[in-house]
């Protein structure tokens, strides 16, 4: 919870000091989570600068192993970003990012000698690189990154981290 709080307070922080250029850019993102699965994420950020932009992500994750459990997982949370873009080039563009929020997942099992539902409540904090690929002249570009995410769990004391990586598109207004 303290992670979520630091974030939150980085991302109005660099919102109250920077200058405001009236820029916005929205996208959506597919990631491939290192539990299994899928996240895909809503991007709605606000570009402050040339360099600076802050920004929200609600995601969801879906997941079904078809094991022992025959498991059904369905997440939903949201989470606060940054990006500091290195280079702006009319090809590329370099940026270091960083991310954490909160999310909820109820999982569903229909195996023997298991309980039929559960959930639990996690934060997330993620660091990495990545860059956007500008396609045309228009705003549109896409959107790979990578980086390292932990995961901890509130209610089951779990903790999770790893490598990841995201492909999107994106389009600024």
């Amino acid at each position: 919870m303290k992670r979520v709080l630091v974030i939150i307070l980085l991302a109005f922080s660099f919102a109250a000091s920077a200058q405001t250029q009236g820029k916005w850019s929205l996208g959506v993102g597919a990631t491939p989570s290192f539990q299994g699965g899928t996240t895909l994420g809503l991007y709605a950020n606000r570009h402050l600068s040339d360099h600076w932009e802050v920004g929200v992500i609600p995601f969801t994750w879906l997941n079904k192993n078809k094991d022992f459990y025959n498991e059904k997982i369905f997440s939903l949370g949201f989470n606060l970003n940054t990006r500091y873009t290195l280079i702006n080039s009319k090809i590329f563009s370099p940026y270091l990012y960083g991310f954490g929020g909160i999310g909820h997942s109820k999982y569903s099992y229909e195996g023997t000698n298991s309980p039929p539902n559960s959930s639990f409540t996690y934060s997330n904090f993620s660091l990495g690189l990545g860059t956007r690929i500008n396609i045309g002249s228009n705003g549109w570009s896409l959107d790979v990154n990578g980086g390292y995410i932990w995961v901890n769990g509130f209610n089951n004391g779990g903790t999770s981290r790893g490598l990841n990586y995201s492909v999107g598109i994106f389009k600024r207004f």
